[in-house]
C-alpha cells in the first residue's frame, strides 16, 4: 500500500512583454500600474473557472475522503477579487486541504540573496495569515529549488519539513522518491516529488505526440500501484484542471486511489505517519543544486546567468526606491527563467526571449537611476 500526495500548485503567470525601446523611452513614469502595464502580459483569473475547480476539488474531497496539500503564490492572490478569494477560503477550510508556504512571488531569490528570499517567505507567510488565517509548517520553494543552505532559512522561518525534487542528483541512481528523507546535518524532513510520474501529469498528459497519449486515470493508477515506497508525490498545475479533461482525470484518479487499499495523504499527514520513517540522510550542497526536473533548466546558459546577476546588482537600489522594489520582485519570477531555457523545444527562441528580457532590466535600471 502507498500513499499518494498531490500538491496543487497556483502561480501567477505573468510573462514578460516584447519590448520596445522607443516605447520604453516614451513613458514619463515610475507608477507602478503603468510599469507594470509596460513590462508584464498578466494572467488574469477566470472567476467562472476558478469555481468550477474549486466546486469539483470539494466535491472530490467529500465523496472519496481525498487529500490534497495546495500552493498558492501571493502574486496570484494580488490577482484575485473578493469573490474568487471567497472561493478558495471555502476550498481551504476543508480538512482534506493543506495550505504550503513558498515564495511571494514565486522567486529564485534563494539562489541569489538571502535577505530577499527570507522577506519573500516572510512576505507569504503574512498573506496567509491575513486572509487564509493560516500558518503553514510545510515549505515548497518556487520550482522546488533546494540545497542546504535554502533548508536552513527556511528552517530559520519556522518551516518543519520542504518539499523538493526527487532529483538523480540526490538520489544517486539507487534510492527512490516514494520516501521521506532527512536533510544532513539538519533536522528538516524532505518530501520528494516522483519525476517521472510527476512529469506524466505536469507535461506528457498534454503532449499528443507522447506514445502513451491520451493518460486514462486507470492507467496511471496501475502504474502507482506498481510503485514500491510509503508516499508519491506529485505536483499539478492548478490552471491545467482549466482543461475540462484534465480535471476529470484528477477526479478519476481520486476515486480510483480511495476506492482501493492506497490513500492519498497531505504533506503533513505523510510526515507525521509513524509508519513512515526517514529512509536516509540528504547532502544537497550549493554546487548541486536541484529544481523541478533540473537546475540547467532555470540556470544552465549563459544568459540565464547574466539576468541573474544584473537582478542581484540592482537590490539595493530596487529597495531603497519608493517604487521599485514590487517591479523588481516580479521581474524574479522563475517564469522568466523557464523562457530562457535552451534545453529543450518550447515553440519561441529562448535567445530571443533573454535579449528581450535584458532589455527590460536595462530599462528598469535607467529609470531607478533617475
Amino acid at each position: 500500500m502507498v500513499s499518494v500526495h498531490i500538491c496543487i500548485l497556483a502561480n501567477a503567470k505573468h510573462h514578460l512583454k516584447w519590448y520596445w525601446a522607443k516605447d520604453g523611452y516614451g513613458v514619463k513614469t515610475n507608477n507602478i500600474d503603468e510599469l507594470e502595464a509596460l513590462y508584464f502580459d498578466k494572467q488574469r483569473i477566470d472567476h467562472d473557472q476558478v469555481n468550477i475547480i474549486n466546486n469539483r476539488l470539494e466535491y472530490i474531497i467529500n465523496e472519496y475522503d481525498a487529500r490534497f496539500s495546495f500552493v498558492i503564490s501571493g502574486t496570484y492572490l494580488d490577482e484575485c477579487d473578493d469573490t474568487i478569494i471567497d472561493s478558495f477560503d471555502k476550498l481551504f477550510s476543508k480538512d482534506g486541504v493543506e495550505l504550503l508556504g513558498t515564495t511571494y512571488h514565486t522567486s529564485i531569490a534563494s539562489m541569489f540573496s538571502d535577505a530577499e528570499f527570507k522577506e519573500q517567505i516572510l512576505l507569504h507567510q503574512s498573506i496567509m495569515h491575513d486572509i487564509f488565517n493560516v500558518k503553514p509548517k510545510v515549505f515548497m520553494n518556487a520550482d522546488l529549488i533546494c540545497t542546504n543552505h535554502i533548508n536552513s532559512i527556511i528552517s530559520e522561518c519556522g518551516y518543519s519539513a520542504v518539499i523538493t525534487e526527487g532529483s538523480n542528483i540526490i538520489l544517486e541512481g539507487w534510492r527512490s522518491p516514494n520516501y521521506i528523507y532527512q536533510q544532513k546535518s539538519r533536522d528538516m524532513p524532505m518530501l520528494l516529488r516522483h519525476m517521472g510520474l510527476g512529469n506524466d501529469v505536469l507535461y506528457h498528459y498534454f503532449d499528443t505526440n507522447w506514445d502513451k497519449y491520451p493518460l486514462m486515470a486507470g492507467d496511471f493508477m496501475s502504474w502507482i500501484q506498481r510503485t514500491d515506497g510509503d508516499v508519491i508525490t506529485l505536483v499539478i498545475d492548478y490552471d491545467s484542471m482549466m482543461n475540462p479533461d484534465f480535471l476529470e482525470f484528477i477526479t478519476y484518479l481520486s476515486r480510483h486511489i480511495c476506492e482501493t487499499d492506497d490513500t492519498m495523504t497531505t504533506a503533513s499527514e505523510a510526515l507525521s505517519n509513524p509508519e513512515f520513517e526517514p529512509m536516509g540522510l540528504m547532502d544537497i550542497p550549493h554546487y548541486n543544486a536541484i529544481c523541478l526536473n533540473n537546475m540547467a533548466r532555470l540556470l544552465g546558459n549563459h544568459q540565464q546567468h547574466i539576468y541573474l546577476n544584473k537582478l542581484a546588482s540592482l537590490e539595493d537600489m530596487a529597495v531603497a526606491s519608493d517604487w521599485g522594489e514590487e517591479i523588481w520582485r516580479q521581474f524574479q519570477s522563475t517564469i522568466h527563467f523557464d523562457a530562457m531555457d535552451s534545453t529543450g523545444f518550447k515553440g519561441w527562441n529562448p535567445y530571443e526571449k533573454a535579449v528581450n528580457a535584458m532589455s527590460i532590466l536595462s530599462d528598469f535600471e535607467r529609470r531607478l537611476m533617475q
